[in-house]
Formats: structure tokens, C-alpha cells, sequence
């Protein structure tokens, strides 16, 4: 049985092994990179038939699905990381260099935590394309290693880079991460979840290299939202509980326009989400019922993809019954997910009627206790 680190991995951070917003699908340059991305997709696609199927019985017996998988296979990672980086290092500014940076990088996750291969990855980014404005795309993968490396690169560019835009960008993932570290600190003041988290952390090194960082970077959250306060207003939006929520225009699934100051007088749920997402597809059955309880009520669901094509959410749909409003913004580089400060998947926003952010990542159960106080709340406001 694989080690706690992976169900960590999958309960703590949960967007760790999913495609980041800025973490498209690499375009193979030759045959002999084509070929290992054709392996590798065939690997993860078997990993995630097996939780899937894992997942679908724990349902079937109400259980948990991550403590359900048996984790005796290897995981996509294992192997390709250093596959990839050979054929970065043939040519580090060639045509096949960022792709397959981006996945030896990708791929760099084991159970002891980022491996060796991924930091030789990283060294390459940073001696090639630290000022280059691909590096943006890196970003997200990198906050996400927990590496001291890692988090340097990012500092450099937050710091140095010469687009403005791409360094406002390194300091809104960084900050988004900080919130996640803090979150988890704050859990860890529960005396049982302490007792469970010191028990890993004695076996295991990911776990310790999380923590570590998470003590170091927690507590700069204030600061670094200081900074993109007053140093770039522009590119940052403070999205809060008890703040307005900015005007979203998109489209929804059939190419209408939608915005969502149409839905004021309603509960809105904002679930920011993808197919490819484990997290979030677990999230559907509970949503569905949540749903149906709600029929007639001043409530609306909305999903808002982040996936590659809008063919793939119409796929996912035909199979999975989500029988509430979708809408696309047009893929993950969208102008939304940076606007919304979207660093994690799922990514949820509860809004009261007046169009006030009232929660912020609220799951399952606690989403719909959510929902129903605000419905309460227009109750009793309709009576006064």
C-alpha cells in the first residue's frame, strides 16, 4: 500500500496532482517526445480508472473513496520525470525543451516528495527562462513542488522578471498558496488532526518539507496581499468574505452570453471546477441531491469550467448528470481565473443575493448549510 503522503496529497491539497489554470496540455514537437507523452497519458488515464472505480464502490457502501484506493499501484509520476528531462537537456532552448521541462517538473512528485529529477528541471527553467515571459506558465506547478528551489525561482520572479503582469502573477499563486498554509496551521490547532499530521511527519519527508514551508509562509499572507494592493492595484481584486463580488461575462454552453449580476436576488453557488479534477467530480453526487433538495428555491448552482475545450465539458455532461447551469469562459488562460484569484480546484464561492461573497471553499455538507442560512435569511428579511 502506498504511503500517507499521496492521501495527504489528495485530502490536504487537493489541485496538487491536477492541471493547475496555467498548466495546459504540452504540444510534442517531435515523435520521440510525442511518444512518452502518449505513454505517460496512457498511465495517469489507467491511475485514474482504478480511483474512479475505487471511488464508485465507496459510494455504493458510503465510505471514503480516498481511504477505499489501494494505492499498490504506481502512480503516473513514477519513472517519467527523468525520461522528460533528457529530452530537455539535449536542447534547453529548443522547440522540445519547454514541454518537456513542464512535465519532467509535472511528474516529479513521488511519495517521498518532489524528486531529483524535478529539481534538475527547475535549475534549467531558472538558467534559460527566468526572464522570459513563458515562465508565467510555470508558476503555478512550482508553488505547488514545496521545495526551498522551487520557492526561490518564484521570489526571483516575483522580484526581477520584466513584465509587470507576469510578476503581479508570481506573487497572486504565491499568495494563494500562503492562504492554503495557513489554512492548514490553523487546522493543526485541533489537538487530533496535530496527533495525525506528527505521525506522518516522523515517516515521511513530504510531509516535513510541507510543514516546514508551511511555517515559514503562512504567516505571510498580509504582507504579500500589501503588496498587490499597492503595488498592483490592477491586477488584483481582493476576494473576500463580505466583499462584492466583480461582474463575470462568459458564455454558457450554448454560446449565449451570461453574466452573473443577472442571477442578483438569488443564492449563487460559483463552483470553479474541471473534468479532469478528482476533487471536484467527487463533489457532483452530493451537489446533484443538494439540487433537487432546492427545487423552487431562490437558489442556482453555477459551474464554471476550466477545461481545455468546451467539447470536453459537453462529453463529461452527456455522461455525468449535473443538471444545473455551466457556463465556459474559454479555456484555462481565460481572463477569469486570474480575475478571480483561482489558484486551486475546486474553487467555491457563495454568494448571498444581493451579490455579497458570504463563503469562500465551502464542501458537501457544509456548502449546503451554507445555502440554506442565507435562504433563511431571505425569509426572514421578506418578513420583516
Amino acid at each position: 500500500m502506498r504511503s500517507i503522503v499521496f492521501r495527504f496529497a489528495l485530502v490536504v491539497a487537493s489541485s496538487t496532482f491536477a492541471r493547475a489554470a496555467d498548466d495546459p496540455v504540452p504540444k510534442p514537437a517531435d515523435d520521440s517526445l510525442a511518444a512518452l507523452v502518449r505513454e505517460y497519458e496512457a498511465a495517469t488515464k489507467a491511475y485514474s480508472d482504478a480511483y474512479e472505480a475505487s471511488l464508485e464502490a465507496a459510494r455504493k457502501k458510503g465510505g471514503s473513496a480516498v481511504k477505499a484506493f489501494k494505492f499498490d499501484r504506481a502512480a503516473p509520476s513514477t519513472g517519467f520525470s527523468p525520461r522528460f528531462l533528457a529530452i530537455a537537456r539535449k536542447d534547453p532552448e529548443g522547440p522540445d525543451a519547454l514541454p518537456a521541462l513542464r512535465l519532467a517538473i509535472k511528474t516529479s512528485f513521488d511519495d517521498d516528495g518532489p524528486n531529483p529529477s524535478g529539481a534538475e528541471a527547475v535549475k534549467l527553467l531558472r538558467k534559460y527562462y527566468l526572464t522570459k515571459p513563458a515562465i508565467k506558465d510555470f508558476i503555478g506547478l512550482l508553488v505547488i513542488r514545496h521545495d526551498d528551489l522551487s520557492w526561490e525561482v518564484v521570489d526571483e520572479i516575483a522580484a526581477s522578471h520584466p513584465d509587470r503582469a507576469v510578476r503581479a502573477h508570481a506573487l497572486k499563486r504565491k499568495l494563494g498558496m500562503c492562504e492554503s498554509f495557513a489554512k492548514f496551521l490553523d487546522r493543526l490547532k485541533d489537538p487530533k488532526v496535530k496527533a495525525g499530521w506528527e505521525q506522518s511527519i516522523s515517516k515521511n519527508r513530504a510531509p516535513q518539507q510541507y510543514y516546514k514551508l508551511a511555517l515559514r509562509e503562512g504567516p505571510k499572507v498580509e504582507a504579500l496581499k500589501k503588496t498587490l494592493r499597492e503595488q498592483y492595484p490592477e491586477f488584483y481584486t481582493e476576494l473576500v468574505v463580505g466583499v462584492s463580488a466583480p461582474e463575470v461575462v462568459m458564455k454558457d454552453l450554448d454560446g449565449k452570453t451570461v453574466r452573473l449580476s443577472d442571477l442578483k436576488g438569488k443564492v449563487v453557488v460559483l463552483d470553479i471546477w474541471a473534468t479532469w479534477c478528482g476533487p471536484c467530480r467527487a463533489m457532483i453526487p452530493h451537489e446533484r441531491e443538494m439540487v433537487g433538495r432546492l427545487k423552487g428555491k431562490p437558489f442556482e448552482l453555477v459551474s464554471i469550467s476550466a477545461d481545455d475545450e468546451l467539447k470536453t465539458l459537453a462529453d463529461f455532461l452527456a455522461k455525468e448528470k449535473m443538471p444545473w447551469t455551466h457556463w465556459f469562459p474559454g479555456g484555462p488562460k481565460a481572463k477569469f481565473f486570474e480575475a478571480w484569484n483561482v489558484n486551486h480546484y475546486p474553487t467555491i464561492y457563495v454568494l448571498d443575493p444581493k451579490g455579497v461573497i458570504r463563503y469562500i471553499d465551502v464542501r458537501d455538507e457544509t456548502l449546503e448549510k451554507a445555502v440554506n442560512e442565507l435562504l433563511k435569511e431571505m425569509e426572514t428579511e421578506k418578513v420583516g
